[in-house]
């Protein structure tokens, strides 16, 4: 069963932004995606494979570099709020 909580905890800001980023300008390497967001490669490979975990982006080998790719167009999910006095 998939864990909606564990999504939206790892959907942080960096994370998204490195989707919307992947989505936009469709970086040639996971280093040119570090470098367009100036931030370190390997904290961009971490939080990649968490949204990889997730289903929500892939990679294409070619040789020694992997080009990252956004594999959902729209994620959508319920959140069930249960309140008590």
């Amino acid at each position: 069963m998939f864990d909606e909580l564990a999504l939206l905890e790892a959907l942080t800001r960096k994370r998204v932004e490195l989707m919307r980023e992947i989505a936009h300008c469709k970086p040639s390497s996971i280093r040119d995606l570090a470098e367009a967001l100036d931030r370190d490669v390997k904290n961009v490979w971490q939080d990649l494979s968490i949204l990889e975990d997730f289903g929500l982006v892939g990679f294409k080998q070619k040789g020694r570099t992997k080009r990252p790719f956004i594999t959902r167009q729209v994620i959508v999910t319920t959140i069930q709020v249960v309140y008590h006095e």
